[in-house]
């Protein structure tokens, strides 16, 4: 496994769907992969972009608590 360039905490501990933080002052989704077309965001996502979906909950129970750190 290639080891991250930066601190990732896991925000939201799921296996297959989660939100993860960074030392970059970021967050990182993961997620399934959305076509823009067929969900009408077309004109909203960049060439450099991707939408993802993720479940509702995974951003309603984010306040609770933080995961396991990766250095």
């Amino acid at each position: 496994m290639r080891t991250p360039r930066y601190q990732i905490t896991e925000v939201t501990p799921s296996l297959c769907q989660a939100i993860y933080e960074t030392s970059r002052n970021t967050y990182i989704v993961i997620g399934k992969k959305v076509d823009p077309k067929k969900v009408g965001l077309e004109r909203k996502v960049g060439e450099n972009e991707l939408a993802v979906e993720i479940p509702k909950e995974l951003l309603e129970n984010i306040s609770k608590g933080k995961g396991e750190k990766w250095d």
